[in-house]
């Protein structure tokens, strides 16, 4: 009798469970749910994801080694990396975030606020290096050292006390960091090869153009010849790169509306990112 009710009762949960698994595929495949950012769900899954995402963090964050500093060379260094990665969607003390960041959905979170603040370092850690899927918050672990991080880490701790100086620091455009990436991008083409007194640019080569739209490149996957030139552009509201994989070329930091065009040398497959916005994946092809 009890294992009869046991079996009816499996039965029932399992029938459920496929129906109610068919359900979400039918409306799935129909296109009614609505994804779109701007039309956002109630605000009680918001919260029961935002619960989720935390909880998560902190069962990963278990085994994070470390802490954060508040050196002065350790601030600096986040300073810097927090300016270049984090503020365009964050804002900070004085800064206020790029008007792109309005429609992010869900929100990028106020990292001076109690409940980011109330986070371990190991758990803000975990966030920096591998990021919350299905956000605007990507993993920096792929491009960044673990010191870095954990500068970046160490920057976020100090956001609630910065000093003026500080503020204003992070408030500047970093024109030396943006010079010394395009000095390197000169010198710089696939495979490290570059043309005679380490030149890459030329205006004369036949040239090919890659937009940076909407935190892609477009196209993602392009095929040009040797001694042809690529024309990255800059269209988002924020700053990008186009970096090598294997680090051979680099556009350096291209502000928005910016553009950096590089003759391709050498023959080869070569895998590309921004350095700043890691989900951003080209790939070139130079025959």
């Amino acid at each position: 009798m009890r294992k009869g009710i046991l079996v009816g009762v499996v039965a029932t949960l399992a029938v459920g469970a496929l129906g109610g698994a068919l359900g979400a595929g039918l409306i799935v495949w129909s296109g009614a749910a609505d994804v779109a950012a701007a039309n956002p769900p109630p605000a009680f899954v918001d919260r029961i994801l935002a619960y989720a995402a935390v909880q998560s963090i902190r069962a990963h964050a278990k085994d994070v080694k470390g802490a954060a500093r508040d050196d002065p060379a350790t601030l600096k260094v986040g300073l810097e990396h927090y300016r270049e990665m984090c503020i365009t969607c964050h804002a900070g003390p004085g800064v206020e975030a790029a008007e792109f960041a309005a429609g992010l959905h869900p929100s990028a979170p106020d990292l001076t606020s109690a409940e980011i603040q109330s986070f371990s370092d190991g758990m803000l850690y975990q966030t920096v290096a591998r990021g919350i899927g299905s956000t605007g918050m990507p993993g920096f672990e792929t491009t960044h050292t673990p010191e870095q991080i954990w500068a970046i880490v160490s920057f976020v701790r100090h956001l609630t006390k910065l000093t003026p100086d500080e503020k204003k620091n992070l408030a500047s455009k970093a024109e030396e960091p943006e010079k010394d990436g395009a000095e390197h991008a000169e010198a710089a083409a696939p495979t490290a090869e570059a043309k005679p007194e380490g030149k890459t640019e030329s205006k004369e080569a036949p040239g090919h153009a890659i937009s940076m739209v909407g935190f892609k490149f477009a196209p993602a996957k392009l095929e040009v010849h040797v001694g042809e030139a690529v024309e990255w552009i800059n269209r988002d509201f924020v700053a990008h790169t186009a970096t090598a994989d294997d680090k051979s070329f680099d556009t350096g930091e291209m502000k928005a509306g910016a553009s950096k065009r590089l003759v391709m040398t050498k023959a080869g497959t070569f895998p590309y990112t921004c350095h700043f916005h890691s989900g951003m994946k080209g790939t070139l092809v130079v025959q």
